[in-house]
């Protein structure tokens, strides 16, 4: 089954961009963020993420970093 893609609303460039997933290790490193409440480097989510799930990517939390920046 192939699923369906959804699509957010259209930015300035007026292009159609597949809407940002929720996964479970992006809410974890939006918390992180919110209960620091201080700007955190990218080192230290991790090493803080790490504390709370196990094991999660450095590339994973770059990626998070950059799509929460990106969202607002």
């Amino acid at each position: 089954m192939i699923p369906k893609i959804i699509y957010r609303p259209e930015r300035k460039t007026g292009v159609k961009v597949p809407a940002t997933r929720n996964t479970k290790q992006r809410a974890l490193i939006k918390k992180v963020f919110e209960e620091a409440g201080r700007p955190l480097s990218a080192s230290e989510v991790t090493k803080l993420a790490r504390t709370k799930s196990g094991n999660i990517g450095t590339a994973t939390v770059y990626r998070a970093i950059n799509k929460l920046v990106e969202d607002g």
